[in-house]
């Protein structure tokens, strides 16, 4: 038996969880919730909301941050697509998405 969530749902849960409320901006998580969406439909499988898999396995950062974790030294959100970790850009940030 399986409950479907909303974005507002999903990211409630990350709001009201103690040790993860601050892993993903609110773009971040209106950003990954809409990737986690498309990722169902593309390999027909729904999810289980679990907010510490989501924080194990996807982060939220900068350029900056990026190349400081990952010693890169991309000039621009565009070269980083290039890169299998990147995930897709947050929308109004400098930030993007990556998988773990």
């Amino acid at each position: 038996m399986k409950q479907t969530i909303n974005e507002y749902e999903f990211m409630r849960a990350f709001e009201t969880s103690d040790n993860y409320r601050y892993n993903f901006s609110y773009e971040g998580l209106k950003t990954l919730f809409s990737y986690l969406e498309d990722l169902e439909e593309e390999i027909q499988e729904e999810f289980d909301l679990d907010v510490i898999a989501f924080c194990c396995n996807y982060s939220e950062v900068s350029l900056e941050e990026f190349n400081d974790d990952y010693s890169t030294n991309y000039l621009t959100i565009g070269d980083v697509q290039e890169n299998e970790m990147f995930l897709r850009e947050i929308e109004g940030t400098d930030s993007f998405l990556i998988h773990n």
